[in-house]
């Protein structure tokens, strides 16, 4: 994307749903990893003035880098190998069998740690950014190397290089974790990422959905889930990697998968980010995103690990989360302890009474999102 391509979609976001209230500029804005003050050529401009344009719109800007990964092409890399991570022989090391040439900033190395605090103060202080999303942070806790303090493990390097940056920005800041080491980053950010990226193919929204459903009971309680963004819009489209490249992305979900992974959203209870260009949303997955927002804050409750019944007390109603992981069409049920009028989550449309017990159709992979009360007034918007 290009500066342009962020003052639209903040603009869209302002006019159309400003509950969002951020647009995060991603990864690969920079000219390489571990560059990260210094913008690649094509983003159209820097990321001070890009980030003022995006608040000039009305909205907050977000911002992102990953602290640990250093590209063979960087600045940072020519001009200080000595802050990286280094082998037994004294040469900065490389994680075995990558293809990429990425080395390891090295979190016990002094000269690292102030890096990491003078490039998050400029985006604190002079781009304004308030939100930093810290990406591939299991670079920072590699085995098999050789650091700047010989006497510390791997996990107190990690901890010391996101401490550096927490230190000088969690004041005022929501810090994001992303691809990290689960009890390595706990108490040093506010929301982890939790599953794998989101894309457009069932078995990316099958995996997410495992992945976090076993990972449930910790949001809000060691941090907010991150189950990456909702995705809404069967669009094919590119976009750039950490790396900077352009990547293409196709769509092959079926209409059904895109409802499961509505409902796993809904399911998590944690953190709401868009994947789609506001702009291009149409009225009605507009609605569905409106829907989810402000987030619940409440992970469902599964009667089974086969996770198909998920259960949401939000006190006025009770939310089911409802998943057909097979290949073919089944029913579903789900106890309800009485007799309830049951109605879609996304329309308010009523599904009819059911005493009982709740028992729907489902097409294959298919996921369903249904509240009740104790009466049948309907109780219109959640």
């Amino acid at each position: 994307m290009t500066d342009e391509g962020f003052y639209e979609n903040a603009r869209a976001m302002k006019e159309r749903i400003p509950e969002l209230q951020r647009v995060q500029i991603d990864g690969g804005y920079s000219i390489a990893n571990g560059d990260f003050l210094l913008p690649r050529p094509s983003l159209g401009a820097d990321l001070k003035t890009i980030s003022d344009g995006i608040r000039e719109a009305g909205v907050e800007a977000a911002g992102y880098l990953s602290p640990f990964i250093v590209d063979h092409n960087s600045k940072l890399f020519r001009e200080h190998p000595e802050w990286l991570v280094h082998d037994e022989e004294g040469r900065p090391f490389n994680e075995i069998g990558r293809k990429r040439e990425w080395y390891m900033l090295d979190g016990t190395h002094p000269g690292a740690q102030e890096y990491l605090r003078q490039a998050v103060r400029v985006m604190h202080d002079e781009w304004g950014w308030r939100y930093f999303k810290l990406d591939f942070l299991a670079y920072g806790a590699l085995p098999g190397s050789v650091r700047y303090d010989r006497n510390a493990t791997r996990i107190e390097a990690f901890r010391r290089g996101i401490q550096a940056i927490v230190d000088e920005v969690g004041h005022d800041s929501f810090i994001l974790g992303c691809n990290a080491p689960f009890w390595a980053i706990l108490g040093l950010v506010h929301g982890n990422r939790v599953t794998n990226d989101a894309y457009r193919d069932w078995k990316h929204v099958e995996g997410n959905a495992r992945e976090l459903f076993w990972r449930n009971w910790q949001n809000e309680k060691l941090w907010y889930n991150d189950a990456d963004v909702i995705i809404l819009e069967p669009l094919n489209f590119t976009s750039r990697n950490a790396n900077g490249d352009i990547v293409e992305k196709k769509s092959s979900l079926t209409a059904a998968e895109f409802d499961f992974h509505k409902a796993f959203i809904m399911a998590s209870g944690g953190m709401i980010l868009s994947g789609d260009l506001i702009y291009g949303l149409t009225e009605s997955n507009l609605k569905v995103l409106k829907k989810l927002l402000p987030p619940i804050g409440k992970a469902a409750r599964f009667d089974d690990t086969e996770f198909k019944v998920g259960r949401i007390d939000l006190g006025d109603r009770q939310v089911l989360c409802l998943f057909n992981w097979e290949n073919e069409t089944k029913s579903i049920s789900a106890p309800l302890g009485g007799s309830f009028q049951v109605y879609d989550y996304w329309t308010d449309e009523a599904l009819g009474t059911f005493e009982g017990t709740l028992k729907l159709d489902f097409a294959p992979h298919e996921g369903k999102v249904v509240y009740y009360r104790q009466n049948s007034e309907h109780i219109g918007s959640a």
